[in-house]
C-alpha cells in the first residue's frame, strides 16, 4: 500500500519492480524471404506495425508458410504464362483474333506479375516488350 502512496516500501519487503518477471512464452520470430511476394510483403507491412491493432500485430509461423505457399503457386503461375506467351510471340503467322486474345492474356499476366515482387521483376520488361510487339502487329491490320 505504500508502493500506491509513492512512499518506498520497508526495508526487506518486495515492490513490484522486485519481483522476478512473469515468464514469457516462446514467439514466433518470422524469418522474411529475401526476394517476398505479394503476401508475404502484406505480413512485413503488417509486422510490429502501430497501425494495426495490437492482435494483428504479431505473425504467426501457419501465416508466414501460407502467404509463402501462395506466393510461391502465384510465382509459378506468373512463370507458365509467361513461357506460352513467349512461345506464342515468336509465331509471324498469328491471326488477328488469336494475336487480340494474346495480346490481353500478356497484359493480365503482366499485371499479375507486378504484384509478385522482385522475382518476377525479371520478366516483366521482356513480357512488356512483347506485348508492345504484339500491338503494333494488331495495329497494322
Amino acid at each position: 500500500m505504500s508502493e500506491d502512496l509513492g512512499v518506498p516500501a520497508p526495508h526487506g519487503t518486495a515492490t513490484p519492480s522486485d519481483k522476478a518477471p512473469a515468464a514469457k512464452p516462446d514467439k514466433f520470430v518470422p524469418q522474411w524471404s529475401g526476394q517476398p511476394g505479394f503476401h508475404e510483403r502484406r505480413l512485413i507491412v503488417r509486422h510490429n506495425n502501430a497501425f494495426f491493432p495490437l492482435d494483428r500485430r504479431s505473425v504467426s509461423e501457419h501465416e508466414l508458410s501460407s502467404a509463402k505457399d501462395m506466393d510461391e503457386k502465384m510465382f509459378r503461375s506468373f512463370e507458365e504464362s509467361a513461357r506460352l506467351i513467349f512461345c506464342l510471340q515468336r509465331g509471324d503467322n498469328i491471326d488477328f483474333d488469336k494475336a487480340d486474345k494474346l495480346h490481353k492474356e500478356t497484359e493480365e499476366t503482366l499485371n499479375l506479375g507486378s504484384g509478385l515482387g522482385p522475382r518476377a521483376c525479371v520478366l516483366l520488361p521482356v513480357l512488356k516488350a512483347g506485348c508492345d510487339v504484339l500491338g503494333r502487329k494488331l495495329r497494322r491490320r
